[in-house]
């Protein structure tokens, strides 16, 4: 759902400034205990961010896939040979007279989703509701609360952090955070979990003007356009409130694991826009976990896999599984669902949790998508 959220997290801005005391003198000494559960969230977002992010007409880069490592394609091959469903992004699942329609989406735009509405606009003349992680409503539910409480988003007392942050690390973030077109001054003044969205997406995605109609923006234009219900399947701000819930100084320690993984990489975003509409999203985010275990960081690479798996529970597993009896308790024969793709295969993933429930699943046709 942050992935979801991101386009109306980053247009957001406060209607009066967030006060902060003035720089205070650095410590010495800092407290350094880390939550597992906190570090997993910052584990999610350095990962996230390249799957919430594709590539915007505005963005150039190179599917790298195919260059990587042979030990680690290999690697990666065997784990997608045997997850469920790892391949698809249109399936339909059926029991009874029951028919889900279950779509995997990228949730920010790209031009090529036009080539499937062909497809999906005429679901919407016999379907009863569109069930999708966040409505318009939602968004400005979102919307609302940052604006109307600073502290979801900003750090609103005690110092800034260029004052919580070694020389070091403020450079850091200072650099990325103009690389993705945000003023370091306003960066210094965002609690960490809203920092890493705002920065997960490049400058050239947000030069799109249309960076939000993403393919569930668009499901869910078919869907007014029919006059067919459309509903949530989880509640917006749950998410939001167990970010910014997270006390501060935890939030830090997390940011900085988070910047030693964090690069702005151009070809990272055309791999995942290539392996998207070649519907094997499971294998990119099997690359990015590999690459991610094996990065520079002040944790070891088996901490940050008990974290990662900790993280997929949670905020993809967890949520998965919650989402199943909202898709139960929907009246009618025939429901369109549109969920971020990485929700859909593997172990756990949706269509594994429908198979369990009695659906029978076949993997639908989609015409070709090139970039016009």
């Amino acid at each position: 759902m942050l992935s979801r959220l991101l386009p109306q997290l980053l247009s957001y801005r406060p209607s009066s400034r967030p006060s902060c005391h003035q720089p205070q003198p650095r410590r010495q000494t800092r407290r350094r205990t880390r939550r597992r559960t906190q570090w997993a969230f910052w584990t999610g977002a350095a990962f996230a961010g390249a799957l919430a992010s594709p590539l915007a007409a505005a963005c150039t880069g190179t599917d790298t896939r195919s260059t990587l490592p042979p030990a680690l394609l290999a690697d990666v091959a065997a784990q997608v040979a045997v997850a469920p469903y790892a391949e698809g992004l249109y399936w339909t699942a059926t029991r009874d007279d029951r028919v889900l329609h279950v779509i995997g989406t990228l949730h920010l735009n790209d031009p090529r989703f036009a080539a499937w509405r062909e497809t999906f606009a005429p679901l919407f003349d016999s379907a009863d509701a569109l069930l999708v992680e966040a409505t318009d409503a939602d968004q400005a539910k979102v919307q609302k609360a940052l604006t109307e409480d600073l502290t979801h988003a900003f750090i609103t007392e005690g110092p800034s952090l260029i004052d919580r942050l070694s020389p070091q690390e403020w450079d850091h973030v200072a650099a990325l955070a103009r690389d993705a077109g945000l003023p370091p001054a306003m960066a210094a003044k965002m609690q960490p979990w809203f920092l890493s969205l705002s920065l997960a997406l490049p400058l050239c995605a947000k030069q799109d003007p249309d960076i939000a109609n993403g393919l569930d923006k668009r499901l869910m234009t078919m869907a007014k356009d029919a006059d067919v219900p459309i509903a949530a399947l989880e509640d917006a701000l749950s998410v939001i409130g167990l970010m910014s819930d997270t006390p501060l100084d935890e939030q830090v320690e997390g940011l900085r694991s988070y910047l030693a993984m964090t690069q702005t990489d151009p070809n990272q975003l055309a791999s995942l826009s290539a392996a998207y509409f070649d519907e094997r999203v499971l294998e990119f985010t099997l690359i990015e976990e590999a690459r991610f275990l094996a990065a520079e960081a002040p944790v070891s690479p088996e901490r940050r896999q008990a974290d990662l798996d900790e993280l997929m529970d949670k905020m993809l597993l967890g949520r998965n599984a919650a989402w199943i009896p909202v898709i139960e308790a929907t009246e009618g024969d025939q429901i369109v669902i549109g969920v971020g793709a990485m929700h859909l295969p593997g172990k756990g993933g949706v269509l594994d949790l429908l198979t369990k429930a009695g659906y029978q699943l076949a993997r639908q046709p989609l015409p070709p998508a090139d970039l016009p």
